[in-house]
């Protein structure tokens, strides 16, 4: 996990770089290319989100297989400890409208399967 935080600083490093060169290129871009500008600006923006995205799914499924392993080790008594810490009760409140299949409102908390 602490290989991905590294990995996770260098990224918001490099995005910072990106946005910082792009920001000082900003007056010529802008007065000859809008369009160049405002496409680097997206690309740069959502390129991070679904990196950063890829990353942060890696490291829970990791987590979740370390997690596994551990239990394992100790016993059936530690996998039932934390079945039932998941089990647990918690809140969760969902809206009744919807969109696109989705709750408008969802909240949960309180249970580690959230």
């Amino acid at each position: 996990m602490v290989k991905l935080s590294w990995v996770a600083a260098g990224l918001a490093l490099l995005f910072t770089v990106a946005v910082g060169l792009l920001t000082l290129n900003a007056k010529v871009l802008l007065a000859s290319r809008p369009g160049v500008f405002v496409g680097a600006v997206f690309c740069i923006i959502m390129g991070y989100m679904i990196v950063l995205s890829g990353f942060i799914f890696w490291g829970n499924n990791r987590q979740q297989q370390i997690r596994r392993e551990e239990a394992a080790k100790l016993g059936s008594p530690a996998l039932e400890t934390e079945n039932a810490e998941q089990q647990r009760g918690g809140f969760e409140y969902r809206s009744k409208a919807s969109l696109f299949g989705l709750p408008l409102v969802h909240v949960k908390f309180g249970n580690a399967m959230g």
